[in-house]
């Protein structure tokens, strides 16, 4: 029955996939959010001239699609901080750094060797900090450097392990 099998490296989350993934999900934005981080949604279709124009090149990751009622290129999000980059110049007039959290599937024309195209992206982002310098001391850099590596290679191979 190929009507019903999906394009090569995209997959569909199963109800334990899905509640885990929403899980993981709830608790992050939980703890941006209780950290300062203000919760945006940005959208799934954007034109293409404004996903390339803050400094990351997606031209290669994106699926693209003609807009039927302007005749302008789009592309489906393969990146949500560059749409964060954009929701920002709209709070530019604010004077204040903005700190952004957000979720959301992405879907990318390539996939990494064994994973997915389409992924779910949850990040923050702090726009407009204030701070000129930080001077730590070289052992304190790198033993917080060390911590935020392990930490993170630490919830990659759990999350691999369990298929995602």
């Amino acid at each position: 029955m190929t009507q019903w099998k999906l394009p090569e490296n995209l997959q569909d989350l199963l109800p334990a996939q899905a509640k885990k993934l929403e899980t993981y999900r709830r608790q992050l934005l939980d703890l941006y959010e209780n950290s300062g981080y203000q919760f945006i949604m940005p959208s799934l279709l954007e034109y293409e001239d404004s996903l390339n124009a803050h400094g990351k090149d997606l031209n290669l990751d994106t699926f693209k699609v003609v807009d039927q009622l302007s005749g302008k290129m789009m592309g489906v999000t393969s990146d949500l901080t560059t749409q964060a980059s954009r929701m920002d110049a709209y709070l530019a007039n604010n004077k204040t750094e903005n700190k952004f959290c957000y979720a959301g599937p992405v879907i990318r024309t390539k996939a990494s060797q064994g994973q997915s195209r389409e992924l779910y992206q949850v990040g923050i982002e702090i726009i407009d900090v204030r701070l000129r310098r930080v001077e730590l001391p070289k052992e304190v850099s790198e033993s917080v450097y060390q911590r935020m590596e392990a930490e993170r290679k630490s919830v990659a191979n759990e999350l691999r392990s369990e298929g995602f």
